[in-house]
């Protein structure tokens, strides 16, 4: 069994390359995804923002996560009668996630995450094997799956521990407003 194992070894290490871990792209990507989540707020504001019931702005902020280092994003800021709303931007490199933004006002916080389409929840997956074979599928199943990209998307997600996403569209958008700023 151990040549068996060992040829096959060799084979699988020259069928694929290794993927390589890049924090430039990384970053790249989140900033992407930022910039998409802005710009979907800033077309669902758009008439309030030009008859000035709305005014927003950006603000740089510096990140730091342990694997990408420092870098730099932007803050979106909504002012909706004297109250503030802070899109401030938590990070990329998150469990079960593509990032996280928390929504900030006088009433609290409410995430944003950047998840794939399809997940309705977090999904943190543990596997116990019994046996090389059963090991051995799972892995090649894995690897097929890991070659598709998700598709991801912005959800707002509730609070824990029973934390479930919800579609962030421009009605649940308005209502995660008012709950952070209606008194």
């Amino acid at each position: 069994m151990g040549r068996k194992e060992f040829e096959q070894f060799l084979n699988t290490k020259d069928e694929e390359p290794e993927k390589k871990f890049d924090p430039e792209k990384e970053i790249e990507s989140w900033k992407y995804y930022l910039n998409e989540l802005y710009s979907m707020i800033q077309s669902w504001l758009k008439k309030y923002v030009e008859n000035g019931k709305v005014k927003l702005d950006f603000i740089e902020k510096n990140i730091h996560e342990e694997h990408l280092g420092y870098y730099k994003v932007q803050s979106m800021r909504l002012y909706i009668h004297h109250k503030l709303v802070l899109f401030d931007p938590i990070g990329t490199i998150i469990i079960g996630t593509k990032g996280r933004v928390d929504v900030k006002g006088k009433k609290g916080v409410i995430k944003l995450v950047l998840a794939d389409k399809k997940s309705a929840r977090p999904k943190i997956n543990i596997k116990v094997f019994t046996g090389d074979d059963e090991k051995n599928e799972y892995e090649e199943k894995k690897k097929i799956e890991e070659q598709k990209e998700p598709d991801w998307v912005w959800k707002i997600a509730t609070s824990a521990p029973n934390i479930t996403y919800m579609e962030l569209n421009e009605d649940s958008f308005f209502e995660l407003v008012m709950d952070l700023i209606n008194e």
